[in-house]
């Protein structure tokens, strides 16, 4: 005997996109744990009574019936019925212009499953084979302008840019590696010493760890998370007189992340937190050759609030 239908999908033959409606079948077939469990039927009008008969025909559990409210598939209304006392529900998905046919299924196709009831699960004949239902883990590029400014005695204020990747390890859990540079300005104040204009131009490399309790996703299209960052920050500092200096330290970052979700494979991300210095972040500076003695300073900020916008890609 064949095994039982959980869910029949009902879709107007006008309606349908041939790769959304494949990526959602297979979505649906994913978290049900078999391609027996899912059967999709293209009719000519979709309404409630040719969903339940083609619930009764197939034999089927639950049956979903899916409409495009637009030409342009944008939105979408999901309706589920459940053979088990006889249940409706009913919602409406909306879409990005810029995902693709394949997004859209995909998030179709997770609707439609996460509006089966709990019990039905349960008694899923195909539960046992299914895999294990967790997000799938991916790797990420983040590219982003950043910010800082002082908040402690001393300057540290300036604008850049970074790169980082992602490695998720878990579901919620990712590793980090980043790299970036930003450059500002410095006023150079010592003892007995004119105040001298410096710029200060800083790379770093970051290595740390983020946790995303809610990851984006086609269902939450914002998400947020943290992030603890170990630093390696070097400053080149270049007076308007006198000689350059180079002051390596190391640091760390503890930072709020914030993403919106613009396909499953793009996000804009911000973040905002604050960057502490752990090293020694005083200077001597020899004002040039009049006065080659080198002087004590005190410029760079232990710690500064840090800011970054940008977009993250996943694959």
């Amino acid at each position: 005997m064949s095994p039982a239908v959980v869910l029949a999908i009902v879709i107007a033959t006008q309606n349908v996109d041939d790769q959304a409606t494949d990526s959602m079948r297979a979505t649906a077939v994913e978290a049900l744990g078999s391609e027996d469990a899912v059967v999709v039927r293209e009719v000519d009008e979709t309404g409630d009574a040719e969903t339940l008969r083609i619930e009764h025909l197939v034999h089927a559990q639950t049956a979903a019936q899916i409409l495009w409210l637009d030409g342009t598939h944008t939105r979408a209304r999901v309706r589920v019925h459940v053979a088990e006392g006889d249940r409706w529900t009913e919602r409406t998905i909306e879409f990005a212009v810029v995902d693709t046919p394949t997004e859209r299924g995909r998030a179709l196709g997770f609707a439609v499953t996460s509006m089966l009831p709990e019990e039905t699960l349960a008694a899923n004949p195909h539960r046992a084979k299914r895999s294990t239902d967790t997000p799938e883990l991916r790797t990420a590029i983040r590219l982003v302008a950043v910010g800082h400014t002082a908040v402690s005695k001393g300057n540290a204020t300036g604008l850049g840019g970074s790169i980082s990747g992602e490695f998720f390890v878990t579901p919620v859990v990712a590793l980090r590696l980043g790299l970036g540079a930003w450059q500002g300005s410095l006023t150079l104040q010592a003892p007995s010493m004119p105040a001298i204009n410096a710029q200060d131009l800083v790379s770093f490399a970051a290595l740390g760890i983020s946790f995303w309790p809610r990851r984006p996703s086609p269902d939450h299209r914002i998400a947020f998370g943290i992030r603890v960052d170990a630093l390696l920050l070097n400053h080149s500092v270049t007076p308007d007189q006198g000689s350059p200096q180079s002051k390596p330290m190391p640091g760390v970052d503890a930072m709020a992340d914030f993403a919106f979700s613009v396909s499953s494979a793009l996000d804009i991300v911000t973040s905002l937190g604050i960057e502490g210095a752990l090293g020694d972040t005083d200077l001597e500076i020899a004002t040039g050759p009049t006065d080659p003695t080198p002087r004590h300073v005190e410029t760079i900020a232990r710690v500064r609030t840090a800011a970054e916008v940008g977009i993250r890609l996943s694959f």
